[in-house]
């Protein structure tokens, strides 16, 4: 989920503290407005003989133009003498109506500690500093804890924003012979600047990277066999934005943690794989990873692979490496020896049985102290197309002066898919149980699907769930700007307001505080069509129950849950539509209920929203002309987490006729909404909408809808919130949507919108999006 920056594992791979995990993503936002100029081509030369690609590449920040503000004088001077050093200066200033003060325990340290808005003398700005390089923590709407120097992520300062930039160029050439195989020569440039408002520090922004490959393959015993080749270099000055390793680079050639390399990097492979005789199988190599007067790995191994038998195989492998780190302050070897076997006998048309085992043995002298793990695992299971069980040990040894037993660990997975008849049938689960320093620990992780589906009777119901037991972080609500007309959201007097045009996206804030929990997410969905009736029901839960809260046996109903429990994060929504007397393609009597509830613990405090509303429509048609009548109770409550807090409740009504003609319509309609607030504050508006659709030569269609409103308030404190006002500004006002959908050519389409939005109290708003569609 890339706007919330979460990975979601399910059941099928827990993930636990010695899981590896390397993720690459790239920030949507910055300081600058960002310049993206590529170009690339490529050709095949004398018949697919010899082939080529050149790319060039430039990315970057406009140094001239922020999105937001401008540098002061003073920033700027900062970032000229900076370099490609970090620009910071303090961010705490005097202020009486501030947050902050000296917290005296601490002196005569300077220690902030918050005590309210307006309730200090200090008023501050924390920065985001990197992991473990701050002294506080973020617990949400503004507020930060001390708990020690490099124990945290924040600091009191400003870090001044560089505009920055990178410049990439690259080209691959290879051939495809028989007599030399396949060789490829990847050749490769970069540029970067990190500080473009400065001259310091800008010889060492180039730097260079070529990889050289030779493969050559042959037919032996009906196998393919194959020798490769590699040679690499790739100077430290080389920064590129796409990635080079692979994901275990570092652990295979026993890198140390935190190592930064500041020499050039020259890395030479070689490998084979061969087929001697019919059912066995050899692959050996080599590597030799160097990084001038830092560091060395040679890392060796081989694989065995023999298949006896058609349903039975096996293969045993090993793998040596040799490391030597060099430093100023000490010089250390490393070796890591890793073996590994497997078994699997297949009987039957569909089943197979199999067994590994793998050993891993690292120790090191990185550091005075020589460091170091090992472990084992075995694994047994047995599976067919539609099932899966399989039991795993693992144990591990840490050294520090001696070895010493650190984990052991007992893993039971399980998985099915069934159909039986009409009823699907999905369930996957893994209990595991570990046994460390802190005592025994146990998790679960399941899912459960069950689905029901009879076309013939159109009848669907679905039932799914997720349980796991979690450490989680406690989540406030943010915003994330995107591009202009991407979002859900603007933000206009100090609101974030809905907006389907808007330029931000809600997600989540983590926080630094964590808890244990028993995580659940658990939907349910029915829909059945009679002849004159149609239902439809959705539900969908998700739980993060604290400890101290309790489950029965009522839990398991898809659709119920507890709500006085306590969570750490709970959210459901219920959505009921239920349609009878059939006209046509559409029913008379339509009645739709929806209910929103969620709750977040933020600092031992309970925030909740909860959004109701029921509406009951009437749908008639009189040739080409269709009416409804539509009636909605809302009842909406929100804490002063959530944007536009308080109570409000109130009624709509609307009435609309719609006529068509020749492929095209007219809209007419009006309504009335009556809101009200638990301050007693009261909204009374009256609406009047016309609209239509008008085809434009086969081709395309032209929509516009026109909304004009005037509004009444009673016993305002303050100035009226959205929720009152149903977003609407003013004592009157009118939205208008103004769109084209053109067929230009064959399979090109321009699609173009034009919204506004005005009103008596402010300037005009109007936005403009377009874009053209073609199929190549």
């Amino acid at each position: 989920d890339y706007p919330l920056g979460r990975i979601s594992f399910n059941a099928q791979h827990p993930i636990d503290a010695r899981s590896r995990i390397e993720i690459d993503y790239e920030p949507l936002t910055t300081d600058y407005r960002e310049e993206l100029v590529s170009v690339g081509g490529g050709g095949i030369l004398r018949d697919s003989l010899f082939y080529f690609n050149v790319g060039i590449q430039h990315e970057g920040d406009d140094r001239d133009k922020m999105i937001v503000g401008d540098l002061s004088s003073s920033d700027l001077a900062l970032l000229e003498l900076s370099g490609d050093s970090p620009a910071i200066r303090s961010a705490v200033f005097d202020d009486t109506a501030g947050s902050y003060i000296i917290d005296t325990l601490f002196l005569p340290d300077s220690v902030l500690k918050y005590v309210g808005p307006s309730s200090g003398d200090l008023r501050v700005t924390f920065s985001f500093v990197g992991e473990g390089n701050g002294a506080y923590r973020f617990l949400g709407s503004d507020v930060y804890q001390y708990v020690g120097v490099r124990s945290a992520d924040y600091l009191p300062v400003v870090v001044v924003p560089a505009a920055e930039r990178i410049r990439d160029a690259a080209i691959l050439i290879g051939s495809k012979t028989d007599l030399f195989g396949d060789l490829t020569l990847d050749l490769r440039t970069t540029e970067t600047d990190r500080n473009l408002l400065s001259d310091k520090d800008d010889d060492d922004n180039v730097g260079y990277y070529y990889d050289l490959k030779s493969s050559r393959s042959w037919k032996m015993n009906d196998k393919e066999n194959i020798l490769k080749l590699r040679r690499r270099m790739r100077e430290s000055k080389f920064n590129s934005t796409r990635r080079i390793n692979s994901p275990d680079f570092n652990r295979s050639y026993f890198i140390p943690v935190n190592f930064v390399p500041t020499s050039d990097e020259l890395l030479h492979d070689v490998s084979f794989g061969i087929t001697p005789l019919k059912g066995i199988n050899l692959t050996a190599g080599m590597s030799d990873l160097d990084y001038r007067s830092q560091f060395n790995s040679r890392m060796t191994g081989a694989t065995f692979k023999v298949e006896p038998l058609d349903k039975l195989s096996g293969q045993v492998g090993f793998s040596n490496v040799n490391t030597k780190l060099y430093s100023d302050s000490i010089s250390g070897d490393g070796e890591a020896t890793t073996f590994n076997a497997l078994i699997e006998y297949k009987f039957g048309s569909k089943y197979r049985i199999h067994t590994e085992f793998q050993s891993d043995n690292r120790e090191n002298e990185y550091s005075p102290l020589k460091t170091g793990t090992r472990y084992n695992r075995f694994q047994y299971g047995i599976s067919s197309d539609k099932e899966t069980i399989s039991y795993s040990y693992f144990d591990e040894d840490s050294l520090s002066t001696k070895w010493n037993r650190s984990l052991i660990r007992h893993r039971l997975r399980g998985s099915s898919r069934r159909t039986i008849g009409r009823i699907s049938i999905d369930l996957s689960t893994a209990y595991q149980w570990l046994d460390d320093n802190l005592g025994r620990q146990e998790s679960l992780l399941g899912r459960a699907g069950i689905r029901y589906r009879d076309f013939k009777n159109a009848l669907a119901i679905t039932t799914l769930y997720d349980l796991s037991n979690e450490q989680r972080n406690a989540r406030g609500i943010s915003f994330l700007q995107v591009e202009q007309g991407r979002g859900q959201f603007r933000f206009e007097d100090g609101e974030y307001l809905p907006d389907p045009d808007g330029d931000y996206i809600k997600l989540d804030e983590i926080l630094s505080d964590r808890a244990s929990v028993r995580r659940s997410h658990k939907s349910f969905s029915f829909s059945k069509d009679f002849e004159e009736a149609a239902i439809r029901f959705n539900s969908d839960i998700e739980e993060e129950l604290l400890p101290e809260g309790k489950k029965d046996l009522f839990w398991l109903i898809p659709f119920y849950t507890d709500e006085s429990q306590p969570y750490l994060f709970y959210r459901s929504d219920h959505q009921l539509d239920l349609n009878f007397i059939r006209l046509g393609h559409f029913h008379l009597f339509n009645f739709e209920f929806r209910r929103e509830l969620e709750t977040r613990s933020l600092r031992g405090g309970e925030r909740r929203r909860r959004e109701s509303n029921g509406a009951l429509e009437l749908r008639e048609s009189i040739s080409n002309t269709y009416l409804s009548q539509r009636v909605e109770l809302f009842d909406n409550e929100r804490d002063k987490l959530y944007s536009a807090s308080g109570d409000v409740s109130g009624v709509e009504l609307g009435i609309k006729a719609r006529h068509s003609f020749n492929s095209s319509e007219i809209l007419f309609g009006g309504g009335y909404r009556y809101a009200s607030t638990d301050d007693d504050e009261v909204s009374r508006q009256f609406s009047i909408e016309v609209g239509g659709r008008l085809s434009l030569l086969q081709k395309g269609e032209l929509r516009l809808k026109t909304t004009a409103y005037r509004q009444k308030f009673s016993d305002l404190i303050g100035a009226a919130s959205y929720q009152l006002t149903d977003n609407r500004y003013g004592k009157q006002g009118v939205h208008w949507n103004l769109s084209i959908n053109y067929g230009v050519h064959g399979s090109t389409r321009i699609n173009a919108t034009l919204n506004g939005r005005h009103s008596d109290d402010r300037t005009a708003r109007i936005f403009m999006h377009g874009e053209v569609v073609t199929t190549f």
